[in-house]
């Protein structure tokens, strides 16, 4: 039996992001303030197996955006 991954939406909720920063963030905005929050989701969807690509898709940031928020934090 195939096991379901948990959707990368639930992985962004769970980092503990308000809703206006989970707004913030699903629509691409780039504030600092909502950094360790991109990162933490980043890192927790990469440990579920999504690819750079449909992580970056998910928050409207490139797959390289992604790669090099990681490098950075």
């Amino acid at each position: 039996q195939v096991k379901e991954r948990i959707r990368l939406d639930e992985i962004l909720i769970e980092t503990g992001v308000s809703e206006e920063g989970y707004r913030l963030i699903k629509a691409g905005k780039r504030q600092m303030d909502l950094t360790d929050y991109k990162v933490k989701y980043a890192q927790e969807a990469l440990n579920h197996k999504y690819t750079y690509k449909e992580i970056g898709d998910n928050i409207n940031i490139s797959d390289t955006g992604i790669r090099n928020l990681l490098k950075r934090n």
